[in-house]
């Protein structure tokens, strides 16, 4: 994940929707945000941006994510916090706030104007799919053969269609399924390698020949940081680009200039959720395009 002074986004490899089901299994399109210098590097001091309107590409968005997430190995670190970190982020105002279509975007922000509770995520809506609050389904610990290191293509993937194959996971349309690694673990892709080149990734992986879906959403989320909040910057950012792109380029994100997603123009930017017990969690604020600012909760 980048420093605040030099965050940069990068594209790993994208395709088309239009294209997805005329490719093969094997298809490589991940989106990741990429990271240089020392992650602890990090502050909650507001980054200025130009104004940027992110586009929507015709594919799907997560309407009501349920999250899954996948914990590499028992030893792997943060698993109650995690559990009770998706359980309140998927059901905050970060997901919705207005149960409003896009084709009714006025009428949408007056009221959520009127009620003081905006969320940049429900904006994102499309004129087919509203996104509305998710909901943690349960999880799963790898305790199994753990490898130290992993390819994107030939092992992360194959890994998640294994547990599908398995009946492990169970994907509908809604799912996403973050995997979370031990420390020392190396995840590498065409764009480099975890913890030095990116601090996490999203993507999908072919399942329509072995499940009810076509696509499964995934995230890779390594263990670059001792610090739970540091390590919430990534978590909560690749579950909010999962949700508004969860195929990479065909969903929301900038066609005009090289800066991403929904949460690429806040990394390492601060916001909190607050969840029903009144504990703080650590997220990354999302892009607005009506506000054209980073929506802080």
């Amino acid at each position: 994940m980048p420093s605040q002074s030099n965050a940069t986004f990068n594209f790993l490899s994208s395709i088309n929707l239009s294209h997805l089901l005329s490719r093969s299994a094997s298809t490589d399109f991940i989106s990741s945000f990429r990271s240089f210098g020392n992650l602890s590097d990090w502050t909650t001091k507001k980054e200025k941006r130009d104004t940027v309107n992110l586009t929507y590409g015709g594919g799907p968005v997560i309407s009501n994510v349920e999250v899954t997430p996948i914990f590499y190995d028992a030893s792997t670190r943060f698993q109650p916090e995690m559990l009770n970190f998706y359980s309140a982020i998927t059901d905050s105002v970060y997901m919705n706030a207005c149960q409003f279509p896009s084709s009714h975007l006025t009428s949408f922000f007056l009221l959520c104007r009127l009620l003081k509770s905006f969320s940049s995520v429900q904006e994102y809506s499309t004129q087919t799919q509203l996104i509305g609050r998710g909901k943690l389904v349960g999880s799963y610990v790898e305790t199994g053969t753990i490898k130290g290191n992993l390819n994107d293509a030939n092992d992360v993937r194959p890994y998640v269609r294994s547990l599908v194959e398995q009946g492990i996971l169970n994907p509908n349309s809604n799912s996403y399924y973050p995997i979370h690694f031990t420390k020392g673990i190396n995840i590498t892709t065409s764009g480099g390698r975890s913890c030095v080149n990116f601090a996490g990734y999203h993507s999908a992986v072919y399942t329509a020949d072995i499940s009810g879906v076509d696509w499964t959403a995934y995230g890779v989320i390594p263990l670059c940081d001792d610090n739970l909040n540091i390590m919430l910057h990534p978590v909560s950012h690749e579950l909010a680009e999962a949700i508004t792109d969860p195929f990479p380029e065909s969903g929301w994100k900038s066609r005009s200039k090289s800066v991403g997603e929904i949460a690429d123009l806040c990394n390492w930017v601060g916001g909190q959720v607050v969840d029903s017990t009144g504990k703080k969690w650590e997220v990354e604020p999302v892009w607005s395009n009506k506000q054209q600012k980073m929506h802080f909760l």
